[in-house]
């Protein structure tokens, strides 16, 4: 059969250690950026259930005057929300300094019950 396979388990370890590094280089970064978009998202989405939770309770109470603001603080965060009245809609508006050390809004609107 194979008398000199020397060759052979050279090759094979080359392309093992290609594979090796392929995966090192390329996929890991990939998964890396996934996994912090990925906070990114969630921190989002936490942050447009708080806005939901006091645009609730805004257009449920009749004292409130428009335009208003104030902050919370949330997971060692400043939270600040705004809002005001447009026509017969409510607009809410929450920012925040995310993960990435920027500000970020997201804002959104109600209907308003007389």
């Amino acid at each position: 059969m194979l008398q000199n396979d020397k060759g052979y388990l050279a090759i094979t370890g080359l392309y093992a250690f290609s594979i090796y590094i392929f995966v090192m280089l390329f996929l890991l970064p990939s998964l890396l950026t996934i996994h912090k978009e990925q906070l990114q998202f969630e921190e989002n989405r936490m942050m447009m259930h708080l806005l939901h939770s006091e645009l609730q309770y805004v257009i449920w109470d009749s004292t409130t005057i428009f335009p208003t603001s104030y902050s919370k603080i949330h997971e060692q965060n400043h939270i600040f929300f705004t809002f005001k009245q447009e026509t017969n809609l409510i607009k809410g508006c929450v920012k925040w300094e995310n993960k990435r050390k920027k500000e970020s809004q997201e804002c959104f609107y109600a209907k308003t019950y007389d």
